[in-house]
């Protein structure tokens, strides 16, 4: 393994061997961050099917591994921002894989505010096709979610409004998407 010290590489290795009795073939899991610093842990490992206690070994590896190489730090761009930490262990061909994500809260400097029954439906629909031809996410919505109109507007407003109020704004709802 590049980048780490031969005990941490015999660590993760006594991990990889852990998690393959339990017939994982890959694990993984996740830190949260707030403020620049750990906000809070998966205390399990999840792959094929179903979760794997971890141990204070590969926790403090893991540890040592995002302080040697400063993690948090490259983490975040700014540190009223939250980050997110997803460390991957391919136990067969023995890789250590850490992504980086950081959530960025932002307001609108005009303060107005847009509540979900302002937008028609049909400008809903151009703004999630615009939103897919930009590959902004790619979303499929449980057949039940569609049936129950109740459940797809708690979906819209839970998840998808912030995003609809960015977009709204910044492009002002072209009709011609």
């Amino acid at each position: 393994m590049e980048n780490v010290t031969d005990e941490q590489a015999k660590t993760l290795k006594l991990f990889a061997y852990y998690a393959q009795g339990y017939g994982k073939k890959e694990v993984n899991t996740g830190i949260y961050t707030q403020d620049c610093q750990e906000d809070w842990r998966d205390d399990e490992w999840y792959g094929d099917g179903s979760n794997l206690e971890s141990y204070e070994a590969i926790d403090n590896c893991i540890n040592q591994i995002i302080e040697e190489h400063d993690l948090f730090e490259k983490l975040m761009s700014d540190c009223d921002n939250r980050g997110q930490l997803n460390i991957n262990i391919d136990c067969v061909e023995r890789t250590l894989k850490i992504d980086a994500y950081e959530t960025k809260f932002d307001t609108n400097p005009s303060n107005d505010m847009l509540e979900l029954s302002d937008i028609e439906s049909e400008d809903l629909i151009k703004i999630f096709n615009y939103m897919k031809s930009k590959k902004y996410f790619t979303m499929s919505i449980p057949k039940e979610v569609c049936l129950g109109r109740e459940l797809f507007l708690v979906l819209i407003e839970n998840v998808l409004l912030p995003i609809l109020f960015f977009l709204y704004y910044s492009y002002s709802c072209p009709k011609n998407l």
